[in-house]
C-alpha cells in the first residue's frame, strides 16, 4: 500500500512539474495586444469615464482569466489584454492630447464616451490605422470607415420616450425644455421633432423654451409655472441628456410637485434608483411617478435574469451601479476584440477596420454581448455610417421607487418605431424583490 501511494504521489508531481512547465512556457509564448480608452476619469464628468473604465477592465478581465486563460488565438499567435486608460479631466482641451497619448502607447482599437471631445485627433485614427468605437450621443461619423457608435441615437431614444407618453396619456398640449447653444438647439429640435411625429402631438400644441446652461435651482421655476401656464400635460426634458442623474436634473421634479405639476415628464437619458435616492432623499419615488426616461441596457431593470446576474457581478466587484453605458462599455471590448480574431492580426489596422466594418451579428464573441440589439444591412452590426442599432427601454418607477421598463422599443435611425414590447406583471415582481433585497445588503 506504502509503495502504491508513493508511487501516486511521484505520479502526481511529475504531472505538476509537466503542467507547470507547459504554462510556464506558454504564458511566455503570450502576447500583450493593447485597447485605449479616453475618458474622464477626474472631474465633473469621472461619474461617467470612471465607470465606463471599469466596464471595459470588467471584460477585459473576463477574456483574461475566464475565455482565454492561455491565451487567445489571433492569427498565429496567442493574446492577453490590457487596457491603457488616458484621462483628460473632463476638459474637452485635454481630451485630444489624452487621446493622442493613447494612440502612442500601440493599441489596436480606441473607446471613448464623449467622442466629439477628441474630433481634432479624427483623422489621427485614419492615419494610425486604429478604429475607435463611441458611446457619445453626438454625430461623430466624421471619417466614414474609422469611427463606430454603440449606443442608442437622441433619434431613437426620444421618439421613443414621446410615443410611449403618447400613447400611455394622450397629452393635448407639450412644452419642450431644452438648453441654448451647440447640444441644447438640435436637441430641442429633435424633441419637437419625435413629439409631432412619433407622439403624435401637432407642433401648434408644442411650446419650446430655452434656457442657458448652468440653470439650476430655483431657476427652474418660470420654466415650470410658464408650462403649467400654457396647460402642458407633457413636459419633455433635456436636449441630449445635459446633467441626467444630477441635482440640476431632478429640480425639475422637485418643483414640479411642489407646484402641483399634474402632467409627465419625458427625459432623455436615465438616472439610476441610487443618484434618485441620493438626490431626492428616501421619497424619491414620489417625485419620480410621472417620470419617463428613455435609455440604453440598465443592468438591474433588464428583463433578462443572466445580464441582471451580470449586474450584481459588476456591482459586488466595483461597488458601484452598473449604469445603462457598463454593458456598452463590455460590449465595445468584445467587438474590437472579435474584429481583430477574425483579421488575424492586431497590428494591420487596414484588416481590424475592415473586420469591424464588415462585422456579422452573429461575430465569434456575439453571444457575450449584454445590449439587445438587431442587425443592420441584413446581417451586420452597423449601417452605413456605423451605428448600431438596439433596444431602447422606456423607464418608469414604481411606488415603491424601483425603476423598472415601461417599455422597450426598436426604434431606426429615422425615428420609425419597429417594435414595442411592454413588461409583465411578473417581471415587475421579481425587478422588485431584487431591488429589495440589493437594499437589504447595504
Amino acid at each position: 500500500m506504502r509503495k502504491q501511494f508513493l508511487a501516486v504521489v511521484v505520479a502526481s508531481a511529475f504531472l505538476v512539474a509537466a503542467f507547470g512547465a507547459t504554462s510556464l512556457f506558454a504564458a511566455d509564448n503570450i502576447k500583450i495586444a493593447r485597447i485605449g480608452y479616453e475618458g474622464m476619469m477626474t472631474g465633473p464628468l469621472s461619474m461617467y469615464g470612471v465607470p465606463l473604465a471599469h466596464g471595459h477592465q470588467f471584460a477585459i478581465d473576463y477574456l483574461n482569466k475566464v475565455l482565454f486563460p492561455n491565451g487567445m488565438p489571433i492569427g498565429k499567435d496567442k493574446y492577453r489584454f490590457e487596457l491603457v486608460v488616458e484621462d483628460d479631466g473632463s476638459n474637452p482641451s485635454e481630451a485630444p492630447l489624452a487621446a493622442q497619448r493613447a494612440l502612442d502607447k500601440g493599441i489596436f482599437g480606441m473607446i471613448t464616451c464623449l467622442g466629439s471631445f477628441i474630433e481634432p485627433v479624427y483623422p489621427k485614427l485614419a492615419e494610425m490605422k486604429v478604429p475607435m468605437i463611441t458611446n457619445s450621443p453626438f454625430m461623430t461619423e466624421k471619417i466614414g470607415g474609422w469611427i463606430y457608435r454603440y449606443r442608442n441615437t437622441p433619434t431613437q431614444v426620444m421618439p421613443a420616450v414621446a410615443a410611449h407618453i403618447k400613447t400611455k396619456f394622450g397629452p393635448k398640449r407639450a412644452t419642450v425644455l431644452s438648453e441654448t447653444g451647440s447640444m441644447g438647439t438640435p436637441g430641442g429640435q429633435q424633441w419637437l421633432d419625435s413629439a409631432v411625429k412619433a407622439g403624435g402631438i401637432p407642433r401648434d400644441q408644442i411650446e419650446w423654451q430655452q434656457y442657458k446652461a448652468g440653470i439650476q435651482g430655483n431657476e427652474w421655476l418660470p420654466y415650470l409655472t410658464k408650462a403649467m401656464g400654457w396647460k402642458s400635460d407633457a413636459i419633455f426634458s433635456g436636449a441630449t441628456g445635459e446633467w441626467s442623474g444630477t441635482p440640476q436634473a431632478c429640480d425639475q421634479y422637485l418643483q414640479g410637485k411642489e407646484l402641483g405639476y399634474k402632467g409627465v415628464f419625458g427625459s432623455y437619458t436615465g438616472m439610476t434608483d441610487v443618484q434618485a435616492r441620493t438626490i431626492l432623499g428616501p421619497n424619491y419615488a414620489s417625485y419620480l411617478g410621472n417620470v419617463f426616461q428613455g435609455e440604453g441596457v440598465d443592468a438591474f431593470t433588464t428583463p433578462d435574469a443572466k445580464v441582471r446576474k451580470w449586474g450584481m457581478e459588476y456591482f459586488e466587484k466595483y461597488k458601484e451601479y452598473p449604469i445603462d453605458m457598463i454593458p456598452w462599455a463590455w460590449d465595445e471590448v468584445m467587438l474590437l476584440v472579435s474584429a481583430a480574431q477574425m483579421a488575424g492580426t492586431v497590428t494591420d489596422g487596414d484588416k481590424i477596420n475592415k473586420a469591424l466594418a464588415d462585422m456579422p451579428f452573429n461575430f465569434p464573441l456575439a453571444k457575450e454581448l449584454k445590449t439587445p440589439m438587431s442587425p443592420q444591412r441584413g446581417n451586420k452590426i452597423w449601417d452605413a455610417k456605423g451605428q448600431a442599432l438596439m433596444e431602447v427601454m422606456v423607464a418608469t418607477w414604481t411606488n415603491d421607487g424601483v425603476k423598472v421598463p415601461a417599455a422597450i422599443m426598436l426604434v431606426d435611425e429615422s425615428g420609425k418605431i419597429l417594435r414595442t414590447t411592454y413588461p409583465k406583471p411578473e417581471l415587475i415582481k421579481e425587478l422588485t424583490q431584487e431591488s429589495m433585497d440589493r437594499n437589504k445588503k447595504k
